[in-house]
Order: structure tokens, then sequence, then C-alpha cells
């Protein structure tokens, strides 16, 4: 919402997508991909005007490379 309130919300959406790649940047070779995590969970509080909305996105994600990684860990 800070973001949105100084400047378009396009801008609010690209600047915390990247925000959120970097934050996440210890991943390597994974950051353009977060970036598109970061456009998708952001679209999504956009679109719905919640964070739980994100929030439940992110943890569904987070359950999937989970469920993925104890999968490849048989």
């Amino acid at each position: 919402p800070f973001l949105e309130r100084v400047r378009t919300p396009v801008f609010a959406l690209v600047a915390s997508s990247l925000l959120f790649a970097l934050a996440h940047a210890h991943y390597g070779p994974y950051l353009l991909a977060l970036l598109g995590v970061g456009l998708t969970l952001g679209w999504a509080r956009l679109a719905s005007g919640r964070l739980a909305a994100s929030m439940l996105l992110h943890a569904t994600f987070n359950g999937a490379q989970l469920l993925l990684a104890l999968y490849a860990a048989k």
C-alpha cells in the first residue's frame, strides 16, 4: 500500500517483486524465477485488494517446494 500511495500500482508491483527476488537471492540461479513468483504474488494482492491472497499463494508455493524436495530425497 505504501508504494501505491507514492507511485502507480504497476511501479509498486515491479518494485516489490524486485525486493522479493533480492530477499531470496541466496537461491542464486533461481533469481529470475523468483522475480516471476514475486510478480504473481503482487498481482494477487492487487487483484484481490487483500494481502491474504498473496500469503496463501506463498504458502502454497512453499508447500509444493517442500513436497517436491521430500519426493526427490526418496
